[in-house]
């Protein structure tokens, strides 16, 4: 514990961030201006905003696209989050008219923290990111502690203001995905004033929308990104309108996104499928959506110069590897983890070549290696060092380029093996294959041979992991992998699923038992429901 940071003020928390990456000052920034939007939400209610014509969403608009531009750092969300500035900035302008009005100070203070947020995330340099977060800090704090209106709130975050922060600082060492921790880890000291602010921001364009957003933030429940990513790319037209076409805007995307086909889980799939009328036989593709930022030839360089820095680094890694295995004449499972990860960044010649969620898939299983203290143990130190070299660059090419993709992927880390056992999973898995692959384009699809070629490489990916699992060294690594297990399980099941929905129309009839797992699988939300079908339909 002593080697934890003690933050206390603005020139501590501007000590420690400075030994940081500049993405934590963003992050660390965001969550102190979200915790104070209540209280410019609140205000707005009042008088002297409405007079003013300021509105409640202004300030609530620049922290979602703040936060989007966390989850999704893209040139489109950038140019979004600009937009949100300026207006947010034109409206706080206004500050020095109603300074004599302590409500007023503290509402501008809270709109200061999300101007200072946005700054840290668009700083040109680690030393102004470092300046803003800071900046972002201490306008949060005298939000929070100057409100005339809500004085005993104002007291209790005078007190938690600081700690929350350390408490951030020390989960960002600790790897916490911070955009989906709660606001407060104690009671939320601006409780009372978030009470207040909700009739206010119901009354708004979207209102409802409004509401569930901040309420899921404020309790670390999960967000649907690609909705929020939605709401902040609204042409800035819209936005200008603001009143019932807003509204209308609003509500259209959260209708759209609620009434996708089937459930998040269902909709998971590592891999997509077209069928190739020329040919008569399913394609394996990507998700056009899942690269659709990568609209722009800076885009498309900045993510092909990442992609060939990580292709050399890992054709290194199994250079060395392989001398090191001819000579201690035994095989890395960390090699052939590498190998189909390298084979798969070749194929990514452009946005369209692109299989996102497939690289995402095939890199989670080259990072557990780096987790296996029997494979690390085994390759020495010096190709453990470069393994962990490719892990932390594959790391920040998701994050900067596939965000997207693994956030659609998220459901998959929800699911838990349980007391299914994973032969029982992989002999129905292994059986389904093998169904697949048979295919006349009767009852099933035709599969391409890459088609044929990924669903066997699916299932060795299981016996891999079946196999890491039943070599596992402590009961902790036993549930990391058996955690594993059972996301690449759901990974292929889904995969299968989306395979017979995409190939369905394409057959000359579609049996009834076809029919069935479909419909299964777009209800899937656990691994119970997926075993049930899949050990179901594996019998036919």
């Amino acid at each position: 514990m002593s080697d934890l940071p003690k933050i206390h003020d603005d020139d501590s928390l501007r000590a420690w961030l400075e030994t940081r990456p500049p993405e934590d000052a963003v992050i660390i920034a965001h969550r102190v201006a979200m915790r104070v939007t209540p209280i410019w939400c609140a205000e707005m209610g009042e008088g002297w905003a409405r007079q003013s014509e300021l509105t409640a969403i202004l300030i609530a608009r620049l922290n979602l696209t703040s936060g989007v531009a966390c989850k999704y750092p893209t040139p489109e969300v950038t140019r979004a989050a600009d937009s949100a500035f300026v207006a947010a900035f034109a409206a706080n302008a206004a500050d020095s008219a109603f300074s004599a009005a302590n409500a007023a100070d503290s509402a501008f203070s809270a709109a200061n923290a999300a101007d200072s947020a946005f700054s840290a995330a668009n700083a040109a340099d680690s030393d102004s990111a470092f300046a803003a977060a800071a900046r972002s800090a201490a306008a949060a704090r005298s939000a929070a502690a100057d409100s005339a209106r809500f004085a005993a709130a104002a007291n209790a975050a005078r007190a938690a203001f600081w700690t929350q922060i350390e408490q951030d600082a020390h989960a960002v060492l600790a790897e916490t995905d911070l955009l989906a921790a709660p606001l407060w880890q104690q009671e939320n000291p601006l409780a009372q004033i978030w009470q207040t602010a909700q009739p206010v921001l119901r009354e708004s364009p979207g209102g409802a929308f409004w509401i569930d957003w901040y309420q899921r933030t404020l309790d670390g429940r999960p967000q649907n990104w690609p909705l929020l990513r939605d709401v902040a790319l609204i042409d800035n037209a819209l936005w200008d309108e603001g009143g019932e076409a807003l509204d209308r805007e609003i509500k259209r995307l959260v209708a759209t996104h609620r009434s996708g086909d089937g459930t998040a889980l269902s909709r998971a799939s590592p891999v997509d499928f077209d069928f190739d009328e020329h040919l008569q036989q399913m394609q394996i593709v990507g998700f056009a959506e899942d690269v659709a930022h990568l609209d722009d030839p800076a885009a498309v360089a900045a993510f092909s110069a990442d992609a060939e820095e990580l292709q050399e680094g890992l054709q290194d890694f199994l250079d060395f590897a392989a001398d090191a295995g001819r000579s201690s004449n035994q095989a890395f499972r960390s090699a052939l983890a590498a190998e189909k990860l390298l084979k798969e960044l070749g194929r990514c010649n452009d946005a369209e070549s692109i299989r996102a969620r497939r690289l995402i898939m095939l890199g989670k299983t080259f990072a557990d290696m780096a987790l296996d203290d029997h494979e690390r143990a085994r390759l020495g130190e010096a190709l453990t060092n470069m393994m962990d070299s490719q892990v932390s660059l594959l790391r920040t090419i998701y994050r900067k380029h596939l965000a997207l993709a693994l956030e659609r992927l998220r459901p998959l880390m929800t699911l838990e093996l349980g007391e299914q056992d994973p032969d029982e999973l992989l002999a129905a898995a292994e059986k389904l294959a093998e169904m697949l692959e048979n295919a006349d384009n009767r009852e099933l699809a035709r599969l391409s041979p890459e088609a044929r070629a990924v669903i066997e490489d699916f299932v060795d990916e299981l016996r891999q992991q079946r196999g890491a699992l039943g070599d596992a060294s402590s009961p902790e690594r036993e549930a990391a992998l058996s955690k594993r297990f059972a996301e690449a399980y759901g990974a292929v099941a889904v995969a299968y699923g989306r395979l017979l929905e995409k190939g369905k129309p394409h057959v000359e009839r579609a049996s009834e038992g076809v029919d069935w797992v479909i419909r299964q699988y777009k209800r899937w939300d656990s691994l119970d429901k997926i075993a049930d079908t899949i050990k179901d339909c594996s019998c036919y």
